[in-house]
């Protein structure tokens, strides 16, 4: 048996089983990135849409607090005879 070509083909397997894991790891190590990015892209998006929910939610509070605000002016109008405040207050509402 010829230890010398036995152990140049030990070494050559050695060296192609070190280069395929060392791609391996570069190909893992190239994943972890990608997922990494990507559920920092999705959380920022997420937190993105929940602040923009919260601001409509707020801008929607606030219309209506507005339409309330104008009934009872309305109905204050009214009672006390203010055809001005009254043609205002509809005015105000027919815009909400």
């Amino acid at each position: 048996m010829n230890y010398k070509k036995l152990t140049k083909s030990l070494i050559a397997q050695l060296r192609e089983a070190r280069y395929q894991l060392e791609n391996y790891d570069a190909s893992l190590q190239r994943q972890s990135d990608i997922s990494y990015e990507t559920e920092r892209r999705l959380t920022n998006k997420l937190n993105l849409l929940r602040e923009e929910q919260a601001r409509e939610k707020e801008e929607q509070e606030y219309q209506e607090w507005q339409r309330k605000d104008t009934l009872k002016d309305l109905e204050r109008a009214k009672e006390w005879g203010n055809k001005y405040d009254e043609e205002r207050c509809l005015e105000r509402l027919r815009r909400f």
